[in-house]
């Protein structure tokens, strides 16, 4: 059997979030990293600035990781890019998250959620904070490799289904 290593996302919410123009903004926020097969974007939320994803337990983002081992996790970032859809995807900020620090939390917890909070920059200053749980897992799967990336997009594509208001 061969597989995969992932970051399951479980819960995703943003805090204090703003476009300093004094009007809400309509944020989405996109995953990248060199670790991360391909960009995974979440739908806007209209005009919040504590905006919150709806994530369930029985449809969770899912950010394949081009990783074969744990051990090459370490040195890997997650940059968590904050935008604006009201103003023609305006950057409103951005963050990451250390996986190294994951991959040490995943032994010492035995797989539990790790809680971040990831402060917000834009252009040097502060942008507020984006709060949520993730984990990393190992997918093991018997199919092909299309055939498994195809239930991924298929997971995610209902997963943003399901979120209220949803134009992502």
């Amino acid at each position: 059997m061969t597989g995969i290593w992932a970051l399951q996302l479980t819960e995703l919410r943003g805090e204090d979030i703003f476009n300093g123009l004094y009007a809400v903004p309509d944020p989405y926020v996109t995953f990248l990293g060199h670790s991360i097969q391909k960009e995974v974007v979440t739908p806007e939320v209209k005009r919040s600035s504590n905006p919150s994803w709806t994530i369930t337990n029985e449809s969770p983002i899912m950010l394949p990781l081009t990783a074969p081992y744990e051990s090459a996790i370490l040195n890997s970032n997650l940059l968590l890019c904050v935008n604006n859809t009201d103003r023609k995807d305006e950057y409103l900020g951005s963050g990451h998250l250390c996986l190294g620090d994951l991959v040490r939390h995943r032994v010492k917890l035995e797989h539990s959620p790790w809680e971040f909070t990831i402060p917000l920059i834009k252009y040097g200053s502060s942008a507020g904070k984006l709060v949520g749980r993730i984990k990393l897992v190992r997918i093991d799967y018997k199919e092909s490799w299309f055939t498994y990336k195809m239930k991924i997009k298929e997971a995610n594509d209902q997963q943003w289904k399901n979120v209220k208001g949803a134009t992502r």
